[in-house]
C-alpha cells in the first residue's frame, strides 16, 4: 500500500541554459509537482492579485520561487549551492528563467510519470 503525506513531489527535467559567457549549456531542473489544492490556492492568489493591482507584473523569479526544488548545476558567487530565492532568481538572466519555466511545463504536458525523489 502507497502512504499518501502531503509532500510535494519533487520532479526532474532539463533546460537550456546561456552561462555569462555566453556559451550553451544543459542544466538540470528539480521542481516540485503541485497538488490540485496548491493549484487552487494559486488561482486565487492570482484572483486577488488582479483586483488589488491590475496593472502589476507577475515576474519570472516570483512565479518559479515556489515551484523550483533546486538547479544542482548552478553554483552562486562562493562555489556554494545555489539557493531557490527570489534575490537569487533574479540574478539570473531573464531567458534563462523563461527556459526554466518552459522546461517545467513541457515536462509536464509531455505526462511523463517519474518517481519523486
Amino acid at each position: 500500500m502507497i502512504k499518501v503525506t502531503g509532500k510535494r513531489a519533487v520532479r526532474t527535467c532539463t533546460a537550456p541554459y546561456i552561462t555569462e559567457e555566453g556559451e550553451t549549456a544543459e542544466i538540470s531542473v528539480e521542481y516540485y509537482s503541485w497538488t490540485i489544492a496548491e493549484m487552487k490556492a494559486k488561482r486565487e492568489a492570482a484572483e486577488k492579485r488582479a483586483e488589488s493591482a491590475p496593472g502589476n507584473i507577475v515576474w519570472a523569479s516570483e512565479m518559479l520561487v515556489d515551484r523550483l526544488h533546486a538547479l544542482p548545476d548552478l553554483a552562486d558567487e562562493k562555489g556554494k549551492p545555489f539557493k531557490i530565492t527570489v534575490a537569487n532568481l533574479e540574478k539570473l538572466d531573464i531567458d534563462n528563467l523563461n527556459a526554466i519555466r518552459e522546461a517545467i511545463d513541457e515536462d509536464i504536458a509531455a505526462g511523463k510519470p517519474r518517481p519523486a525523489k
